[in-house]
C-alpha cells in the first residue's frame, strides 16, 4: 500500500500486476479502468472563524491548508490553484487522511478532502464544508495495469473491481451519496423582523 504516484512508478515500471490508485494512469502502456469518483471539499472546523462564504481562496491562505502528500494529485491542484490566485506564501501541510481527520475539528486549519469519508463528522457537526470562490477537482479512483500479454488475471480484477464499485455506488445510502456531491452555497441569515 502506498500513494498513487509510488504505484504508477510501479506499474510502468512492471513492478505491480495492478494498483487500485488516482487516476488515471497517463501512460500509453498501462489501462486505467475508472472506479469511482468523489469530489474534494474544502472543510473546516465550525469553531474556525472564517469569513463570510463564499471565502475568497487568498483569505482562506491565512490559516494552514491541509491535504494529502507531496505528488499525489490533491496537493499539487491546490498548489497550482494558489499560484494562479497569485498566493505565494500560503503554509500547505502534507499528511495522511486519518490525520487530515483529526486534526481538522481542532481548528487548525482548513482541510482538502472529499467529504464522502467525512460525512459522519459532518453530520455531527465536528466538520463543515465552505464554500470557496475556488473549485476543486474530483478523485478518480482507478484499476490500473500495465498491457502485457500475460496480464489476464489483472484484467479480470479490474473488472470485477468496476462491478463492485457500481454495485457500491448503487446501494450508497442517501445521506452518503448527499456527502459526495459539491456542497450547496450557504444563504446568509436573514436580517428581517424576528
Amino acid at each position: 500500500m502506498s500513494i498513487s504516484p509510488n504505484l504508477r512508478a510501479g506499474l510502468v515500471a512492471h513492478d505491480l500486476d495492478i494498483a487500485f490508485l488516482l487516476g488515471p494512469v497517463s501512460e500509453s502502456r498501462v489501462t486505467s479502468v475508472p472506479l469511482s469518483r468523489y469530489p474534494l471539499g474544502w472543510v473546516a472546523s465550525p469553531r474556525l472563524a472564517l469569513p463570510a462564504e463564499p471565502v475568497r481562496l487568498a483569505e482562506l491562505a491565512h490559516w494552514p491548508l491541509m491535504t494529502y502528500p507531496r505528488q499525489t494529485r490533491p496537493y499539487l491542484a491546490l498548489r497550482e490553484m494558489l499560484a494562479r490566485a497569485g498566493v505565494a506564501k500560503a503554509r500547505c501541510s502534507k499528511l495522511v487522511a486519518s490525520t487530515i481527520v483529526r486534526m481538522t475539528p481542532d481548528g487548525i486549519g482548513v482541510s482538502v478532502i472529499p467529504p464522502v469519508g467525512i460525512a459522519r463528522e459532518i453530520e455531527a457537526g465536528q466538520l463543515r464544508l465552505v464554500q470557496v470562490d475556488a473549485a476543486l477537482p474530483d478523485l478518480v479512483f482507478t484499476a490500473s495495469y500495465p498491457l502485457t500479454p500475460d496480464n489476464r488475471l489483472a484484467i479480470a480484477i479490474a473488472q470485477l473491481a468496476a462491478e463492485v464499485a457500481r454495485e457500491a455506488d448503487r446501494r450508497a445510502p442517501e445521506p452518503k451519496r448527499r456527502a459526495a456531491r459539491k456542497p450547496q452555497r450557504r444563504r446568509p441569515p436573514s436580517r428581517g423582523k424576528r
